[in-house]
């Protein structure tokens, strides 16, 4: 989301891949507006 309103935090997180569900982390801080989209790696 590059609205100009994104935190450095935030940004970082853009794109990343995480393999088990307990590497994601919570909301990095209040009205955080990240959110987590679950995707099949096994598709060709």
């Amino acid at each position: 989301m590059d609205d100009g309103k994104v935190c450095r935090e935030c940004d970082a997180m853009e794109g990343k891949i995480f393999e088990h569900m307990e590497e994601i982390p919570d909301d990095l801080h209040p009205n955080c507006r990240c959110y987590v989209e679950e995707i099949d790696l096994n598709v060709a």
